[in-house]
């Protein structure tokens, strides 16, 4: 099994391969979850909400908007060149546009920056 949690291994590790190179996975934290402890924004809470989903932002066609809208927690990775288009789709699908919400840009990393309500 070849890990990834929404990330770009997959082509370097298909890359390594194809070129017979010796290599080691070693796990680390996802920025879905670094940038988010970083900015002290719980996702989950024992007063509003159980769980959290996770999804990229490459391609707002996909996704099922209504129940999306539902959940108390949604992460959105690699979302910012769609951003207006993803929080209109939530709209639209009935998410209330008082929802506490952030934009953290560079999750996880020094420079990562923060918009929004944490």
């Amino acid at each position: 099994m070849i890990p990834g949690f929404l990330s770009r291994i997959m082509p370097e590790l298909a890359t390594l391969v194809a070129h017979h190179c010796a290599y080691e996975v070693v796990p680390g934290i996802s920025s879905a979850i670094a940038g988010v402890g970083l900015a002290g924004i719980p996702l989950t809470a024992k007063d509003s909400g159980a769980g959290f989903f996770v999804m990229d932002g490459h391609d707002p066609h996909r996704w099922p908007w209504p129940a999306l809208a539902q959940l108390p927690t949604l992460v959105i990775l690699m979302g910012t060149k769609n951003l207006p288009l993803l929080i209109n789709e939530l709209f639209q699908a009935g998410k209330c546009p008082q929802t506490p919400m952030a934009v953290i840009k560079n999750a996880g990393r020094p420079e990562q920056q923060i918009w929004g309500e944490p």
